[in-house]
């Protein structure tokens, strides 16, 4: 079944990550072109598995594809619109290339499901607000997720955000 297949590309990947560490360049993208050939028979099987394109967004990241990456995370989220991992991948991909407004894009959708949705609220406010400064918005925001985050591991760090964002606003609570 589809899962196998992916599961060996994925094994073929690292096999592939381990051989250009040891300076073998040609079996690393020997390794790589049987991880693609895995996962293109993957596909075969199954045309609507999200994993599937989770794994070539990976591959196509790691050889600086991102429009093919960029493609693949869609069509994850095209088969299962409530995946986190497609929409993290896709998110992180698009602020590591400043598109700030694709970022804020796909985020906003996928909250319009999942509005207590902690990752997508942090992103916008750290990573899509904040560098544009647009402090008014990066606030609101921030202050949702520590409304939020109130059992999460993560509050001491989003309160440490709060903190700085109140700070460049010039709205420091003593």
């Amino acid at each position: 079944n589809a899962i196998l297949w992916n599961e060996w590309s994925t094994v073929l990947m690292a096999a592939s990550d381990s051989a250009r560490a040891a300076g073998d360049t040609t079996g690393a993208e020997a390794f790589m072109q049987d991880a693609r050939a895995k996962l293109d028979h993957s596909l075969a099987l199954d045309q609507q598995f999200e994993q599937t394109y989770l794994i070539l967004a990976q591959l196509a990241r790691s050889q600086g594809q991102t429009d093919e990456a960029r493609r693949n995370y869609e069509l994850a989220m095209k088969w299962n619109p409530d995946s986190t991992d497609a929409w993290g991948g896709l998110a992180d991909m698009l602020v590591s290339q400043g598109n700030y407004t694709d970022v804020e894009t796909i985020t906003l959708a996928f909250l319009q499901k999942q509005p207590d949705f902690l990752p997508g609220l942090r992103t916008l406010a750290r990573n899509v607000y904040f560098p544009q400064n647009r402090l008014t918005e990066a606030l609101a925001t921030q202050q949702r997720v520590v409304q939020l985050a109130a059992n999460d591991p993560n509050l001491w760090d989003d309160l440490r955000v709060l903190a700085i964002l109140q700070a460049q606003s010039g709205q420091v609570e003593l």
